[in-house]
């Protein structure tokens, strides 16, 4: 794969993205994705990589590093602190959510549960095109301190864990994190 001229100003992404959230599919089906809410700031895609690195006697330095894990996140940050917005950033199954004038969410231990998350936003060029990052195996991993104040705007500050699916299967690899279309 080549890079493409570094000169070209239309392929600076720029621009926020809407973070879309269902439940997870197996096989990297397509889920029924729903818009989580209104972010308050920059949704984020954090990656970390530990490596076993070699070093020998006969050389200074690391003669070689190979990768023995990796570490993918999505951190949102979305104004409406609804029910189901709650539900999911709590790891609550969907049968603790009751109730529909006044609707309660039954707070009790965390479940594992697994959702598919996906960053949508503007895509190269001119175009309308857009760049989708879609990952199939989500947890919810860490929820900021939710404020609640006379100039306090309610929110929640979500960070997914994304896990590796080995339910999603492929001539090339078995076992995917994601994947991103552009177009």
């Amino acid at each position: 794969m080549a890079l493409k001229d570094a000169k070209d100003a239309t392929l600076i992404l720029a621009g926020g993205a809407e973070v879309k959230i269902g439940a997870w599919v197996t096989a990297g089906g397509a889920g029924s994705l729903k818009t989580f809410g209104h972010t308050l700031a920059p949704a984020e895609l954090g990656m970390a990589f530990e490596d076993f690195e070699i070093e020998t006697e006969q050389s200074v330095g690391r003669v070689k590093s190979i990768p023995v894990s990796a570490q993918y996140t999505i951190k949102c940050d979305v104004a409406q602190n609804e029910t189901d917005a709650m539900l999911i950033a709590m790891r609550m199954a969907s049968a603790q959510l009751t109730g529909t004038g006044n609707i309660n969410l039954a707070i009790v231990d965390p479940s594992e549960i697994y959702y598919q998350v996906a960053l949508v936003g503007k895509g190269y060029g001119t175009t309308a095109s857009t760049d989708t990052y879609t990952f199939w195996r989500c947890q919810v991993g860490t929820v900021d301190n939710i404020p609640f104040g006379k100039r306090a705007v309610q929110h929640l500050g979500i960070t997914f864990k994304i896990l590796r699916d080995d339910s999603v299967t492929a001539t090339t690899t078995k076992g995917l994190y994601g994947v991103r279309v552009v177009g």
